[in-house]
């Protein structure tokens, strides 16, 4: 596998992070870690956390029940609300590529929309 004609494949999970794929998956959070705390375990490789703030606002604005909830222990959310923390954590590395399952069927529409002018979730050109 390449990214930007690179190899990856056989990459160690947090050097595929680094050359920037981020994968969302459920269970994928920590449950009894607030919602905030968990989206700050996204940014652990060094160039996401120089841009921790900055990445945290738009996260906010393409899941904003994150934001009502961010005080909120994680494992307490619903099951899209923990789907949602689990995408948005995957974004706070700021990846070039993201691998999901689906998207929680309650936040499709306005997501799609939202990632497409997002520029944390941008198509290669071809």
């Amino acid at each position: 596998m390449t990214l930007e004609g690179h190899s990856v494949g056989g990459l160690p999970a947090h050097r595929m992070v680094e050359q920037g794929i981020a994968q969302s998956r459920k269970p994928a959070l920590f449950p009894k870690l607030t919602v905030e705390d968990n989206l700050r375990i996204g940014a652990f490789i060094p160039q996401a956390r120089r841009h921790l703030r900055r990445t945290t606002r738009p996260v906010y604005d393409l899941f904003p029940r994150l934001k009502d909830r961010r005080r909120q222990l994680a494992g307490t959310l619903s099951g899209g609300e923990q789907q949602m923390c689990a995408i948005g954590r995957a974004l706070m590395s700021r990846p070039k590529l993201l691998l999901m399952m689906s998207l929680p069927p309650a936040s499709r529409r306005s997501s799609c929309s939202r990632c497409s002018n997002s520029s944390t979730a941008s198509a290669p050109k071809a």
